[in-house]
């Protein structure tokens, strides 16, 4: 794991090739698997080999074997395009929020107190979270919580309504052939079968993944809508 490399590095200095050496770590008390948090491990190394690396020159040889091209003057302008490709996207998503942020702003129905408390709880949950544990690690309390969360789970109430009036007004539906893909999609990218996936379906996973792709389709028609002035 990630979390071990910096121990790892520190016990392993001094080591040399064919040297066995024992490192110890200790595994977090919020570890995910249960089994193995809070408690203290060892791990047998055994030195094989001892690599370094000089530094690269900005040469036609560095082109050819790590950007895959002719020469260098090819790699940079790949790589300007590259970047501008990214930039681009990225402020594709920013207006595309921007959009959205004002669509929320108009909406004026007022959340109760059940409703804003199920937003945070639902912001928790999309970093893996639940309320009681994220009050252990940040050793606050439930009602402070609330409040330092307040602003933005009105924003994500207030969006979520937006969401559901357009796709009112624009008939927009999120189709079975349209949940399958995006199931799909969501395998490929976490390296998982359809099976291995099945057991989070009924922790609410559908109903996010509906919600997310009904409001993509809802920012389409508000970017589409938009009449943008600079």
């Amino acid at each position: 794991s990630g979390m071990f490399i910096p121990v790892f590095e520190e016990q392993l200095v001094g080591a040399n090739i064919g040297d066995d050496v024992t490192v110890t770590v200790t595994f977090p008390t919020e570890y995910h698997a249960p089994e193995l948090a809070g408690k203290n491990a060892e791990f047998r190394c055994h030195v094989h080999e001892i690599r370094t690396h000089d530094s690269y020159q900005l040469d036609d040889t560095f082109a050819k074997e790590i950007g895959q091209c002719e020469n260098m003057e090819q790699m940079r302008e790949n790589m300007g395009k590259a970047l501008q490709d990214y930039y681009n996207q990225r402020a594709e998503q920013e207006l595309r929020w921007q959009l959205m942020h004002q669509a929320a702003a108009t909406v004026e129905e007022q959340p109760t107190d059940e409703e804003l408390d199920r937003m945070v709880e639902a912001q928790l949950a999309q970093k893996g979270l639940t309320l009681e544990a994220y009050c252990q690690f940040t050793g606050s309390d439930e009602k402070k919580l609330r409040e330092d969360m307040r602003p933005d789970a009105l924003e994500a109430f207030r969006t979520q309504k937006a969401v559901e009036k357009i796709a009112q007004l624009e008939n927009l539906t999120v189709t079975d052939e349209e949940m399958d893909a995006a199931i799909q999609r969501i395998c490929a990218d976490n390296h998982m079968s359809a099976e291995d996936l099945k057991p989070y379906f009924d922790n609410g996973f559908l109903t996010v993944v509906r919600q997310q792709m009904l409001r993509d389709k809802a920012t389409e028609v508000v970017r589409r809508s938009a009449q943008i002035t600079q």
